[in-house]
């Protein structure tokens, strides 16, 4: 929760950090972009060490990276400065990712469980996030850039205290010869590379609206205040994690919840350029929220059934993320130009019509017999009633 916290400060600071100081909205998304590129590089080598060596010190290069990447952006004014924070960003995300699933798997007994556990956790982490945004908001107010991201700096290296005592890991450790075998794509199981396609549109959809985008929209063609901007962040992640929560209580089935997720989603997607007010704004995250939250089940879902029975979670899970992240890269890199080009209402219609794949593609890829059996289960009660 903390970790996600500190994410989500960053994701509001310095975006408008960049904006303040006078960086054009394409060299925004050059910047941004350079992010997921490092992290997908970095996030594989890391979790097949990990494989190896245990978590606990990559939750530790976590911390310590952090706290470094919030100095740079703290002294940063140009967008080259911007990048060296954006690389070591980079970085603190692919020590953190790369070991945090396998953790909560650790502690699973079953893939149910780890299904339950992995949405559950997700939830915390949007919690997390949901303070990180409305507290960053409201610190941009009344304090500096540069303050704010020095306290960030020092909240990185407190969540040291935590990170210090939890567990190493290690219960089954592959040998050096298993774990370079994993890392062969040549022996992926086929949905390795399903699942990491339907993540990618997920990618692409979640990058193109909250990201560096929605922030500046709503600063730059809304002219909404720091405040509100991080309220309207917060209020968008707490109905999020809600959302997971109530998916994963009400047993919803999977076709049934795919659509009412794609539909949440898209036509929030589609109306949020005409936005003009800041309740209009609230009301379509609040929709835009609901979709997102239920679409949990389905990632965290197909990433247990791809690695279920592998000796190396981490490098599986790794894997499994890089069409993920290059998808976001170039989305990234990519938004900046199209917002310029077509405004925002060409991002927003673009992460519809992505977040519509997605939810297709998940339906297909995830666990079959699964969904199978909940579905028909569901028609046998709807006859019966």
């Amino acid at each position: 929760m903390l970790d996600s916290f500190i994410g989500a400060a960053l994701s509001i600071v310095v975006p408008l950090l960049m904006l303040d100081k006078k960086v054009d909205l394409a060299t925004i998304g050059v910047v941004s972009s350079i992010m997921p590129l490092v992290f997908t590089s970095l996030r594989v080598m890391f979790a097949s060490l990990a494989d190896q060596a245990g978590l606990k010190f990559f939750f530790i290069l976590d911390c310590l990276s952090s706290a470094a990447a919030s100095l740079i952006y703290s002294v940063s004014s140009t967008g080259n400065m911007f990048l060296n924070g954006k690389v070591m960003e980079g970085a603190r995300n692919a020590s953190f990712w790369s070991v945090d699933r396998t953790a909560i798997f650790e502690e699973s007994a079953t893939l149910a469980d780890r299904e339950k556990n992995a949405a559950s956790l997700s939830a915390i982490r949007t919690f997390g996030t949901a303070a990180g945004t409305i507290l960053a908001g409201i610190g941009i107010m009344y304090f500096s850039f540069a303050n704010i991201l020095i306290g960030i700096a020092v909240l990185s290296l407190a969540l040291l205290i935590p990170v210090l005592g939890m567990k190493n890991h290690l219960h089954k450790r592959p040998d050096i010869f298993t774990t370079l075998k994993q890392v062969d794509v040549r022996n992926k199981h086929p949905l390795i590379w399903k699942a990491g396609i339907a993540m990618s549109f997920y990618g692409i959809a979640n990058a193109l609206v909250i990201s560096f985008v929605l922030p500046i929209f709503l600063r730059s063609s809304i002219n909404l205040d720091y405040g509100s901007i991080g309220f309207l962040f917060a209020a968008y992640y707490l109905v999020d994690a809600s959302a997971t929560y109530f998916a994963i209580k009400s047993r919803i089935p999977f076709p049934k919840l795919a659509v009412i997720q794609s539909i949440l989603f898209c036509v929030a997607a589609m109306l949020l350029p005409f936005a003009s007010s800041f309740a209009q704004v609230l009301l379509l995250l609040v929709i835009l929220a609901i979709g997102d939250g239920f679409s949990a089940i389905f990632f965290e879902s197909i990433i247990a059934d791809a690695t279920k029975g592998s000796p190396t979670i981490s490098t599986d899970v790794g894997l499994i993320h890089v069409p993920y992240h290059v998808s976001i890269f170039i989305t990234l890199f990519s938004a900046g130009f199209i917002a310029q080009t077509f405004g925002f209402q060409g991002v927003f219609w673009l992460a519809a019509l992505a977040f519509s794949i997605c939810s297709l593609l998940s339906l297909a890829f995830v666990n079959h017999e699964t969904v199978r059996v909940v579905f028909f289960n569901w028609l046998l009660r709807k006859r019966v009633n």
